[in-house]
């Protein structure tokens, strides 16, 4: 099995950028196992993060508004450019443009889809049972997958 480091930085740092270039570096030379390992590390880190952001921002509340909330301070964090579609306390989406770990990972010869599934969406899933097991995290647009943009869902089920 193969082990993913968990890095003790915080998210919208130069590091975090590093991180996805290394986990786009593990898995070339590891492979599919790498995968299975990023997606528990990155899980596990959204889970942290968000109780941390939960502490930090006094937030009370465990519906989609309130993972919202969270991942808009983690866009800021990573000066991603995004644009709030809904929110409410069933659905949150979000539009962002540009991605701060796309660059590295084509840079790095890596299919971009397939690591954001593995490296953001279980980052995000992670984070979003850290704030109520019942939401869930989806992607409905993608640059990866070749949009202009990507369309973030969090939804309470």
């Amino acid at each position: 099995m193969i082990e993913i480091g968990k890095p003790k930085i915080r998210s919208g740092e130069r590091p975090a950028v590093r991180y996805a270039a290394y986990a786009a570096d593990t898995w070339e030379k590891e492979g599919e196992e790498a995968l299975e390992a990023i997606s528990k590390a990155q899980y596990e880190l959204g889970i942290k993060y968000a109780a941390a952001q939960i502490k930090a921002q006094g937030l009370k509340g465990k519906d989609a508004s309130a993972a919202g909330a969270i991942y808009i301070n983690l866009l800021q964090e990573l000066s991603v450019v995004h644009s709030i579609i809904e929110n409410t306390n069933n659905s949150f989406i979000v539009r962002t443009k540009g991605c701060p770990f796309f660059h590295e990972w084509k840079t790095a010869g890596v299919d971009p889809l397939k690591l954001c599934e593995s490296f953001g969406n279980s980052f995000m899933q992670g984070l979003c049972e850290g704030v109520n097991p019942g939401l869930r995290y989806s992607i409905t647009r993608s640059m990866s997958g070749g949009s202009p943009y990507c369309e973030k869902r969090i939804d309470l089920k």
